[in-house]
């Protein structure tokens, strides 16, 4: 509360300034590693004389303008490569890992903290290096935990380096600021992982449900931004259906919108083959077939060259079940799908070979595929009752 009350407070100053005529600029004051606050007079305190020369060389940033630049200035200066803290999986920022409930969420996050912790191998896939990890398992027990870690780590050489929180503050009430604090503490720390977005974010309060998505999800990515880190946060996914895996992540697009990277988990409860869909700023985007046997993930390899997706594998399946060729209106119907919806699925398959056109506007299956669902497929019944 104390905290929204100065900003509220900076902010109706800085709109008074602009009111007359100003042009009022902010400028941050530097702090020294494990120093949550800085005023002017530690500031001229620690540089003596030079205080003047010092307080003018800082960076500031226009209140009422904003900061911007040249063209030519952009392309002349040199950024440092996006850095991976797990390298082609999970890059510096806040990443939103959604899936369904019970699918195995946790486990997957916890093989990820086990991995950097130790600097071993990811889902027998990822090769990240070795940091110091901090998970906020904030729907599980102590206990829970441990038996966890017996299980999917038996021999964890990185115990040292992660740190676990099974209770943690709102960001509201505090959490933001303890996590900062805690960073500061532990400058090793690359990754973090909040396990859910809904134990720390706000409840809703029934107003702009977009600004308040985007507003929960911005200060966590505030966090990761400042301290250089990834943040991984777990949440869930919507009952509906959609051929956009990314349209499942529960609330608005606030949520996808502002996070640089989005992963969805997609696993049936009676498989144990599921598909990692990955999107972001900076990764490139992936579909990748997953095995999950007795709670360890692994990555398979490419979606497309492992099996089907659950909507291909719904086309193919309604191709072969009708006997013949089938327009998307065709196919719509016999999956329940709109058409209009199906066309960048279909285009796909055609890419990939999974599909070909007898004639136009028609699609049959390529008979020479061997075909292996992610999803056990049961014959859909027709319009007149027939299997």
């Amino acid at each position: 509360m104390y905290k929204k009350n100065v900003l509220h407070a900076l902010n109706a100053l800085r709109d008074t300034l602009i009111h007359i005529g100003a042009n009022p600029h902010r400028i941050d004051l530097p702090r020294p590693p494990g120093v949550l606050k800085v005023g002017v007079d530690d500031f001229i305190v620690s540089h003596g004389k030079k205080a003047e020369k010092a307080f003018d060389a800082l960076p500031n940033v226009s209140l009422f303008l904003g900061s911007g630049i040249t063209g030519a200035a952009l392309l002349a200066r040199k950024f440092e490569p996006t850095q991976y803290v797990v390298p082609g999986l999970i890059p510096e920022g806040l990443s939103i890992l959604a899936g369904k409930p019970k699918i195995g969420k946790s486990w997957f996050a916890l093989a990820l903290v086990v991995a950097v912790a130790s600097g071993t191998r990811a889902l027998d896939f990822y090769n990240p290096e070795k940091a110091e990890v901090l998970y906020l398992a904030l729907e599980d027990s102590e206990l829970r935990l441990q038996n966890r870690l017996k299980k999917i780590a038996s021999i964890f050489s990185g115990a040292e380096n992660a740190y676990f929180y099974c209770t943690w503050n709102r960001v509201e009430e505090s959490g933001l600021l303890a996590l900062e604090r805690w960073l500061l503490e532990h400058p090793k720390c690359r990754l973090v992982v909040i396990d859910t977005l809904a134990k720390v974010r706000k409840p809703p309060r029934n107003g702009n449900s977009y600004y308040e998505d985007y507003e929960a999800v911005s200060a966590l990515k505030g966090i990761a931004d400042k301290f250089k880190i990834a943040v991984v946060v777990i949440h869930h996914t919507r009952k509906q259906e959609s051929d956009d895996p990314f349209d499942l992540i529960s609330g608005t697009t606030g949520i996808t919108g502002s996070a640089d990277t989005n992963i969805v988990l997609m696993r049936d409860h009676n498989s144990q083959e599921g598909i990692l869909y990955i999107t972001g700023r900076d990764v490139t985007e992936q579909e990748l077939a997953m095995s999950y046997v007795d709670c360890a993930w692994k990555v398979l390899g490419k979606a497309a060259q492992v099996y089907t997706t659950r909507t291909q594998q719904e086309i193919i399946a309604a191709i072969i079940d009708a006997g013949e060729p089938l327009t998307p209106n065709e196919i719509g119907a016999w999956t329940n799908r709109k058409p209009g919806g199906l066309s960048k699925t279909l285009d796909r398959m055609l890419r990939e070979n999974l599909l070909s056109k007898p004639e136009r506007g028609k699609y049959q299956v390529v008979e020479h595929k061997s075909w292996k669902f992610a999803v056990e497929h049961s014959p859909k019944e027709n319009k007149e009752g027939e299997v």
